[in-house]
């Protein structure tokens, strides 16, 4: 469930996607959008000269529990213009309509930012696990998904190819698990990046900063012109 609190919102939008909305002048604002054949959502919209950016997911702080259920990560949660989860359900809306981008931007306790694109981006319905394809990466945080055709996992839903651990249940949070390494923006939230283990990863770009639990982390997507 999404917290909507003193924040001005366009409830009458009828854009697909927030490449279709009229920024005017703003940098960021909460349209209603409806991709063809789903219900209408709202979503953050992040403009620049590039276009309307949908941001899927948001870290800022530790406020916003990550660690949820299948059914939560399907609906989404959090607060827009804090730390949220877009949905998985209105992921795959949104990247089902063409070809989408991905952006994935990181920060580091020292505020140090890294950022990784990919020119191929998409998740497939719940039936199929909400299966990710990416590629083309480019960027300065190295390439941290786990590939193609991994399917989301969370803590009561395990669909990673570790036999011996939920990966979900370990790192506190749902995302596309290969094994329990590499890159997950989901995972528990550590204040100056302590991790509680040698065990730990946190909230982690494993190409980047392998040791360490970033700051910050954003993920917006957008069709390809």
């Amino acid at each position: 469930m999404f917290t909507l609190i003193e924040h001005n919102f366009n409830l009458l939008s009828s854009a697909s996607n927030c490449n279709e909305v009229d920024a005017k002048g703003a940098k960021h604002a909460i349209h209603m959008l409806q991709p063809e054949g789903h219900q209408p959502f709202l979503a953050l919209c992040s403009f620049d000269h590039h276009g309307g950016w949908t941001i899927i997911q948001h870290r800022l702080d530790s406020r916003e529990n990550f660690h949820r259920s299948w059914d939560e990560y399907k609906h989404g949660f959090g607060d827009m213009f804090g730390s949220f989860y877009l949905g998985n359900d209105n992921i795959h809306a949104l990247t089902a309509q063409g070809d989408y981008e991905l952006m994935i931007e990181v920060t580091d306790w020292m505020d140090k930012k890294a950022h990784a694109h990919y020119a191929v981006f998409d998740i497939t319905s719940e039936e199929d696990g909400y299966q990710m394809t990416s590629a083309n990466y480019s960027g300065d945080a190295g390439d941290a998904l786990a590939g193609n055709k991994v399917k989301f996992s969370t803590h009561d839903h395990d669909n990673d190819f570790e036999l011996e651990e939920n990966c979900a249940m370990h790192h506190e949070g749902g995302w596309w698990y290969v094994d329990c390494k590499h890159g997950n923006l989901n995972a528990g939230y550590r204040h100056q990046g302590k991790l509680k283990d040698e065990h730990d990863t946190g909230m982690q770009w494993g190409r980047w900063l392998p040791d360490q639990s970033l700051k910050t982390t954003l993920m917006k997507i957008k069709p390809i012109n």
